[in-house]
């Protein structure tokens, strides 16, 4: 399905699901111009951002369930982000 709606597509939530990695890379193949992306990701999280670098989105939600990276994310967030002027 996201190979045939994917270049139309503007939003695309995975509520309730843990993503895969074929997930990740058909999103990253056929869905360049998503505007919002919700995704649920469980223990292979360090596989999955590398597909992130093609996309262009402008909002992203990710649900972690990987305690340690979660506590790792929280550790270092504020040590790796830019500045925000709002």
């Amino acid at each position: 399905m996201i190979k045939y709606l994917g270049k139309s597509l503007q939003k695309l939530y995975f509520d309730g699901i843990s993503i895969t990695i074929t997930i990740i890379e058909y999103i990253s193949t056929y869905c360049l111009n998503l505007n919002s992306l919700k995704l649920r990701i469980g223990s292979g999280i360090n596989y999955v951002f590398p597909y992130f670098k093609n996309l262009r989105i402008n909002n992203l939600i990710l649900i972690i369930h990987n305690q340690y990276f979660r506590n790792n994310l929280l550790a270092n967030l504020f040590e790796n982000l830019a500045p925000i002027n709002v």
